[in-house]
């Protein structure tokens, strides 16, 4: 499956956020605000930290942007 630079965005804006446990993906889901899927988080997931690593090479301004308050959902900033 590919995961989408919105997609990405999303799932670290609610991981950084720190409004929820990550593993609890009912709730990752609900406040993606439709970005994410139960397939879309589980691909993110799946080896967390080399298909995270990966997709952050793929979009690497992804991170910094959240950080900033520059994502989608406005959760981090």
């Amino acid at each position: 499956m590919e995961v989408t630079r919105e997609q990405l965005m999303a799932y670290e804006e609610i991981r950084q956020s720190g409004i929820t446990n990550m593993f609890d993906t009912k709730t990752v889901i609900e406040e993606s605000d439709g970005y994410l899927n139960k397939e879309t988080v589980s691909t993110i997931m799946k080896g967390f930290g080399t298909n995270f690593e990966t997709l952050m090479e793929k979009y690497p301004d992804v991170k910094e942007e959240v950080a900033n308050g520059r994502g989608l959902l406005g959760l981090v900033g």
